[in-house]
């Protein structure tokens, strides 16, 4: 999908949103959209976590300040593999036509940045 055809899309999900029975399911296939964005997030996320290896515990006696730290270091990590997951899924979208993406190469992307599904998610329907 290149750029023009993007802005015919995005033209269309804003026609359609002013349409009353027309944005109804508009907003009930971008709440769809959502959940089941969500859910490849979790999985993205759970299968990145047992990718990876088990945090370091500390040997000998644990006290407060050690526990606080490694729950900073679980939390920065998590957030880690959010971000990863996110980008990963949206990479995937943006490039589901580009057979020669590599998610480690970002010269392999595709410069339109046009997908369907991220642009149904991205509309303001005035939920």
């Amino acid at each position: 999908m290149n750029s023009q055809m993007q802005a015919q899309a995005m033209a269309a999900l804003q026609t359609a949103a002013r349409d009353p029975l027309r944005a109804a399911e508009l907003r009930r296939l971008q709440e769809q959209a959502c959940r089941c964005m969500d859910d490849l997030l979790h999985a993205a996320q759970s299968m990145l976590a047992a990718a990876g290896p088990p945090p370091p515990l500390p040997g000998g006696g644990m006290d407060l300040v050690m526990l606080r730290g490694a729950a900073r270091q679980r939390q920065g990590r998590a957030e880690e593999r959010a971000e990863l997951a996110l980008a990963l899924i949206c990479g995937a979208l943006l490039n589901a036509d580009n057979p020669d993406w590599d998610p480690l190469d970002p010269a392999t992307s595709s410069e339109d940045g046009s997908a369907p599904l991220l642009a149904l998610l991205q509309t303001d329907l005035g939920v």
